[in-house]
């Protein structure tokens, strides 16, 4: 069996390249090969450009354009490696495979794609199955001028599911159908698995790891109160050197090199969606801050919060002294990876 993969596989990004790798490597015992489709998305590459032409008159992102650029083109490099060991990606047709999942990752995020209808799978059915593996929308609300194409879209799909609650609710609303809300493809991995795909381990003390997708002064006095509490350093990893914190900075690291951050965290501080869901699946002592409502991200981090009983680890209310109890949680991450698994084996794989 050939399975193709449409997400974000080229994106310099560590929540996209380690789900990306997750789903290959969940998808590996199945198939003879699994890859992953190769598509020009403007919006997606103008996202990952080193260098934005819409800028280029601002002297000020000039300015700080060059700065950064030796740190931008070293940390794509170690992209570039973890993308060559464990992302294969190929310039091929959807019937290709026979079988091509959508997902994960918030391929179905108008805001981010700018309406790329790829990601959909939108293209007349042939041989290939079309199926769908923790898709998410990235959003609480969608649009009224996109729910018809929408519900022609999805009509269209052999199986279907979603990573959140609030895209199975967005479906069931606009398309009047039931969905299964799987587990995202990082949950589908234990602990001993990710462990082989970080970088060696350094034997430099406890520290509190903070990794944030957008800035928040909130979020960095939280950090900088908990590591006066604790007398840990507090380390981080950064795209810009201009972005100064108390804290001691990875402008270069990939995403083997973040994983081995919070692999050897003593804590985590993150607003990030896969910074909480590698916090549960490692079982790190942790807090969260949720986006600001008008980002319209939030649901995300919320429905994983609330799915595994840790809203009280968001930071506004935390107590720094209370240590989180992952027994109940995972016992649930256990069942919904089993769940999520024979989802695979039913509607991916198709096992007898």
């Amino acid at each position: 069996m050939k399975i193709g993969i449409v997400t974000f596989p080229e994106a310099v990004n560590y929540g996209t390249a380690l789900q990306a790798a997750a789903l290959k490597r969940a998808l590996d015992p199945y198939a003879e090969d699994v890859f992953f489709l190769r598509h020009r998305c403007a919006a997606i590459d103008a996202a990952n450009a080193l260098f934005d032409l819409k800028s280029a008159k601002d002297p000020k992102y000039v300015a700080a354009h060059l700065y950064n650029y030796p740190t931008a083109k070293a940390r794509q490099k170690h992209f570039e490696r973890f993308f060559a060991q464990y992302i294969p990606v190929r310039d091929a047709a959807p019937d290709d495979a026979d079988v091509i999942v959508a997902g994960s990752d918030q391929i179905w995020n108008y805001n981010l794609t700018g309406d790329d209808c790829f990601y959909f799978l939108d293209y007349p059915k042939n041989h290939s199955r079309k199926t769908a593996y923790a898709a998410s929308f990235g959003l609480s609300e969608i649009d009224g001028k996109y729910h018809e194409d929408l519900r022609r879209q999805l009509s269209d799909f052999d199986a279907l599911s979603v990573r959140e609650q609030t895209a199975a609710a967005l479906i069931r609303d606009i398309c009047g159908q039931d969905v299964p809300v799987v587990v995202d493809p990082t949950l589908l991995l234990t602990k001993e698995q990710w462990e082989e795909l970080a970088a060696p381990r350094k034997t430099d003390g406890e520290y509190i790891f903070v990794y944030t997708v957008f800035n928040s002064e909130r979020l960095w006095r939280f950090a900088a109160d908990l590591s006066k509490k604790t007398g840990l350093p507090v380390k981080t990893v950064s795209y810009s050197r201009l972005h100064r914190h108390a804290a001691e900075y990875s402008f270069t690291a990939g995403p083997a090199e973040w994983l081995r951050y919070l692999l050897d965290a003593r804590c985590v501080v993150t607003n990030s969606f896969h910074g909480f869901a590698f916090s549960l699946n490692f079982q790190k002592e942790f807090f969260f801050e949720l986006p600001p409502e008008s980002s319209g991200v939030g649901s995300r981090l919320a429905d994983l919060a609330r799915r595994y009983g840790l809203t009280g680890r968001e930071l506004t209310n935390a107590d720094m002294d209370e240590k989180p109890d992952f027994t109940e949680s995972s016992r649930l991450l256990e069942e919904d990876r089993k769940q999520s698994t024979e989802f695979i084996e039913q509607n991916i794989i198709q096992l007898p």
